[in-house]
């Protein structure tokens, strides 16, 4: 067993400086990833167990991470040093989903890493589109980034997203892309039969293709590229037979969660929260 996860903080002014000097900050402090319009600090923890091992001891398993790849982008396609470079992407798409010999005909959702930024946006999704490679026939790409949601949150983006697609695991669906009002013109969707989702997409509206899977991509501002394939967890049979899978018929204990908002005024917590 093992707790991993990431910590950021921003204490010194003159991280956003840097930042904002490369075109890395929004002036309105939304992320908007994929609009056309777009322009912190963070944790998280994950509790990692053997698939086997949490299976014999009844634990609640959430989802299954399947693979998870790094490498570096290189030096290719890149107008600066902190711009993806596509080739470099796809060579890591192209060895991950080799290497563990998936249809990736039979992938359902990418949370990209979607900094919302006008240059790298078009780049991921684009790269994505190229590989993935789905006509008018196939199913839709499914693309979204917790980004929108919760802002960049630097060096726990990684974490941050698999958190989310850990959640869309458990609640059975795809949650809505945020502060999206029109896809950036240079994304082609249309070419690559991409869809970025917009609202609440449960799992059973979509075709059954068996398990549900989805890839996660995490980059570094250095070069760093990061995809990772998680998997819905699907019960074996002796797991069921040992009694260890809630049937409907044992009682589930309570679960809290605490939910933390800063802002400096009322009106723009208020906002936050949807009041």
């Amino acid at each position: 067993m093992a707790v991993c996860g990431s910590v950021n903080g921003t204490f010194v002014p003159e991280t956003f400086l840097q930042s904002a000097l490369i075109g890395a900050q929004s002036p309105d402090g939304r992320c908007r990833s994929f609009s056309t319009d777009a322009n912190g600090d963070g944790l998280g923890l994950l509790l990692l167990k053997r698939l086997s091992d949490a299976e014999r001891v009844g634990d609640r398993i959430y989802c299954v991470i399947r693979d998870v790849l790094s490498g570096p982008d290189g030096n290719e396609d890149k107008t600066t040093f902190v711009v993806l470079s596509a080739a470099g992407q796809g060579r890591l798409l192209a060895n991950i989903y080799l290497r563990n010999n998936f249809d990736t005909r039979k992938l359902l959702f990418v949370e990209v890493h979607g900094t919302g930024t006008p240059v790298d946006q078009p780049i991921e999704a684009n790269c994505l589109g190229r590989f993935f490679n789905r006509s008018n026939l196939d199913p839709l790409l499914l693309l979204g980034s917790i980004k929108s949601n919760l802002g960049h949150t630097e060096g726990a983006a990684g974490v941050a997203s698999v958190i989310k697609v850990t959640m869309c695991m458990y609640h059975r669906g795809i949650t809505a892309n945020m502060q999206f009002t029109s896809l950036n013109p240079k994304i082609d969707a249309q070419k690559y039969n991409l869809y970025i989702v917009q609202n609440f997409v449960p799992f059973s509206s979509l075709p059954n293709n068996g398990k549900v899977v989805i890839g996660v991509n995490s980059f570094g501002m250095g070069g760093t590229t990061t995809h990772a394939i998680i998997e819905e967890y699907q019960p074996n049979k002796t797991s069921i037979e040992n009694g260890h899978i809630d049937d409907g018929n044992h009682i589930k204990s309570k679960q809290y969660f605490i939910f933390i908002f800063s802002t400096k005024r009322r009106q723009s917590l208020n906002h936050q929260l949807m009041i």
